[in-house]
């Protein structure tokens, strides 16, 4: 499932603030579960997902990514932002029984970072 969002950011490389530009973020998650409910056939329904998802960007939508926290001690970078919206996203759905095995960041049409349950184990 995707959702978009919108963010600005700079980052800062050998001492000195790049410039603050725009991103059109697509956050691409991949999900897993055990079993499917006997009567409905379904392991959770899109609309909770997509709630989830939701729930989890809104709190960067149109913002400067750089005053936000935890952006005010390190970097606002696609990895970093990956791994913080993997660790959101999966307290959100373990609830639901819903295991987050992947998520992939788009920071443009051309370029993404995936963060995955792999790396979060190793």
């Amino acid at each position: 499932m995707d959702t978009y969002f919108q963010a600005r950011h700079y980052v800062r490389i050998a001492g000195s603030n790049g410039p603050i530009h725009e991103h059109t973020f697509r956050l691409q998650i991949n999900c897993s579960h055990s079993s499917l409910s006997a009567d409905e056939h379904v392991t959770i329904g899109y609309r909770e997902v997509r709630a989830a998802m939701i729930q989890t960007v809104r709190a960067y939508d149109g913002c400067l990514l750089n005053e936000l926290p935890p952006f005010q001690r390190i970097q606002p970078t696609a990895e970093v932002l990956s791994h913080l919206l993997y660790l959101q996203m999966r307290a959100i759905l373990r609830p639901a029984g819903v295991k987050l095995t992947k998520i992939t960041l788009w920071e443009s049409p051309t370029v993404s970072i995936s963060y995955s349950e792999a790396e979060e184990a190793g």
